[in-house]
């Protein structure tokens, strides 16, 4: 019976994979505030419409959170959107940021005009998934 019971369990998940890292972006909806991106910089790279931007995360929340991606809005003088730029961290990037500490980023941003990078940035995080669950990219 217990063999059966176990052969049964083997079966069902197979058929029915862990969906966890299919949403793992959205664990961190209603978290964001938790999650504020302070400091950031934009410099060029080399090439143009690349610019690096640099920053620190600071983790408010009780639990370690993965960074995946970030969102970066260029906003002119009375805050109205010129611009919204999404920067994934690729998969060895990726990183966690623990409980009550803050975490340095660098990554790279394409294709933005450089009549943006002087208007005010808002960078927030766009994904995270729970740091304590394993980390599968692929």
């Amino acid at each position: 019976m217990i063999v059966l019971l176990g052969g049964l369990i083997f079966v069902a998940s197979r058929v029915f994979p862990n969906d966890s890292d299919a949403t793992a972006g959205s664990d961190v909806i209603g978290h964001r505030d938790e999650l504020p991106v302070v400091r950031t910089a934009l410099e060029p790279t080399d090439m143009s419409e690349q610019f690096w931007l640099s920053g620190f995360i600071t983790n408010r929340s009780s639990r370690p959170w993965r960074i995946l991606s970030l969102e970066v809005r260029f906003l002119d003088p009375h805050h109205q959107l010129l611009d919204v730029r999404h920067a994934g961290f690729s998969k060895g990037d990726a990183f966690v940021v623990q409980p009550n500490s803050e975490h340095a980023f660098r990554i790279k941003l394409y294709g933005v005009s450089s009549s943006v990078t002087g208007s005010v940035r808002n960078v927030q995080v766009e994904s995270a998934a729970d740091g304590r669950k394993c980390y599968n990219p692929n």
